[in-house]
């Protein structure tokens, strides 16, 4: 019994080019890299820390507050990308509350930043507790 040689490829073949260009690889790697897991156990502890009785000093109230904008704004993605805020009038409700909450500075006077502190909180839980109700998430843990 012989072998024969596998057949050859006659047919002319197009280069590959790749889909993005350096500077667009280099910003997919940077987010990435920067990217982070959703944990509504980390959001909870957030939003406690927003509600808690006890105010935050004002290092701790900015601090908390950048990480209130992020998840508010996590929670509006999740919401977009699931078309929630279209199939649910409460969803659209929490998210047009959330845009600007999460746009929004806070204000230099420690008591409006409180108070500004707390709505963040308190939208951040509702959207969080919605989004679950409405199966865009799992339930927080």
């Amino acid at each position: 019994m012989t072998t024969s040689a596998p057949p050859r490829w006659n047919l002319p073949a197009e280069t590959c080019s790749p889909p993005l260009g350096p500077a667009d690889l280099d910003d997919f790697l940077k987010r990435l890299r920067d990217w982070e897991p959703f944990d509504s156990g980390v959001v909870l502890d957030d939003v406690g820390d927003a509600l808690d009785d006890v105010a935050p000093d004002a290092v701790a109230l900015d601090a908390l507050a950048r990480r209130l904008r992020r998840h508010l704004e996590r929670l509006v993605a999740i919401a977009v990308a699931n078309e929630a805020e279209e199939r649910d009038e409460a969803t659209a409700g929490l998210v047009g509350r959330a845009r600007p909450l999460a746009a929004e500075a806070l204000p230099d006077d420690q008591a409006r930043a409180l108070v500004q502190l707390r709505q963040m909180g308190w939208t951040t839980h509702e959207l969080l507790e919605r989004l679950i109700e409405t199966k865009c998430l799992r339930e927080a843990v």
